[in-house]
């Protein structure tokens, strides 16, 4: 997949023709809006960021990993971020700040990794050790998270983390898409979904906006106000999503 990334006095032409040069190279063209971030970055960056908010209330990563593979993540989040690089993570969550409203760059848990150089598989380490064609849990960091905040994880079950890890960095990528569609980032729901299964999300779920119409518009909007009760307003639904519940 190619996102073709245009400013808003973007020749059709020129669209037509970076569209036809992706298809000879035989990738699918995705045409989105920059100016209010492109549609993959943003959507991806507002799950990945929420991942950090989950550890930093003392969830494990091995935790959200496994709820996100079980969910049917192509890319679990903390592998996503070794593959992207957390440095590169932390360039595009300060360019994206004011369309996310969160300084996610600064977040603790992304400002110790970057001062570990702990960036992914590109510095041998980052959630995971890589080495070689070899993946395994990263030690030192896990034990860094333990001692900075596992005294902050509330008591719950394996069933009941793993419903609350789906919901919530499921809850972010849907309602941030939804938003994508609001701000007019690209066309339909139809790219939206096309473009973030071929990005890594699940695929059998056809996609954040499908997923969202699976569920049920009002119970993803109920859930999405009880996330925002109990956490902040970063869940607050998209007036969009509001309108199809």
């Amino acid at each position: 997949m190619v996102e073709v990334l245009t400013a808003p006095d973007t020749l059709e032409s020129a669209k037509r023709s970076v569209q036809g040069f992706a298809a000879m190279l035989g990738k699918v063209a995705i045409v989105a809006l920059e100016p209010s971030g492109g549609l993959i970055n943003r959507v991806l960056c507002a799950g990945l960021a929420e991942a950090f908010h989950l550890l930093e209330e003392g969830f494990l990563p091995e935790r959200i990993e496994q709820a996100m593979q079980r969910f049917g993540m192509v890319y679990t989040p903390l592998e996503h971020l070794d593959l992207i690089g957390l440095d590169e993570f932390a360039l595009i969550a300060r360019r994206l700040e004011p369309v996310l409203g969160e300084p996610i760059a600064e977040h603790p848990i992304v400002r110790h990794m970057l001062e570990q150089r702990w960036l992914g598989m590109k510095t041998g380490a980052g959630f995971y050790r890589h080495l070689a064609a070899k993946r395994t849990p990263h030690g030192a960091l896990t034990s860094w998270l333990r001692r900075s905040f596992a005294s902050r994880a509330t008591p719950m079950s394996n069933a009941e983390q793993k419903k609350l890890v789906q919901e919530r960095i499921v809850g972010r990528t849907v309602n941030e898409a939804f938003r994508c569609l609001d701000d007019g980032v690209v066309a339909s729901a139809e790219q939206v979904d096309l473009a973030l299964m071929l990005a890594g999300w699940a695929p059998h779920r056809g996609g954040p906006c499908r997923y969202a119409e699976q569920m049920g518009y009002a119970a993803m909007v109920a859930s999405l106000e009880e996330l925002t009760r109990r956490q902040t307003q970063r869940f607050e639904p998209a007036a969009g999503l509001r309108r199809l519940a």
